[in-house]
């Protein structure tokens, strides 16, 4: 699937953070083209530690979009200055790096 075919994922995440965030990112094995099964990893960038309202808001649009398409998505939220600073330190991060590709940014 190319970078258009997120369009909708991409939306209801934005919406669900009422626009607060920096990067939408897709990254791992769908990033990478390698795989067009299985679970799709998304990473959002957040200019701040984004609040329980909204991390809540998140995982209700996730779990509405998994429903919808029998649980293919994997969103984790980030925030910047953290993402920055510990990138290094963490596999994840270092794997959203090396395989990460935007989808939408501010």
């Amino acid at each position: 699937m190319d970078k258009n075919g997120y369009d909708d994922l991409v939306q209801c995440i934005l919406n669900a953070l009422q626009y607060k965030a920096c990067k939408v990112l897709l990254y791992g094995l769908a990033a990478e083209n390698t795989s067009n099964e299985g679970e799709i990893d998304i990473a959002v960038l957040t200019p701040y530690k984004i609040s329980e309202d909204q991390e809540e808001r998140l995982s209700d649009a996730v779990s509405d979009l998994n429903k919808k398409h029998c649980g293919r998505y994997s969103v984790i939220d980030i925030d910047i200055t953290s993402f920055t600073n510990k990138r290094s330190d963490f596999p994840l991060y270092q794997e959203i790096v090396q395989t990460g590709m935007v989808l939408w940014t501010k």
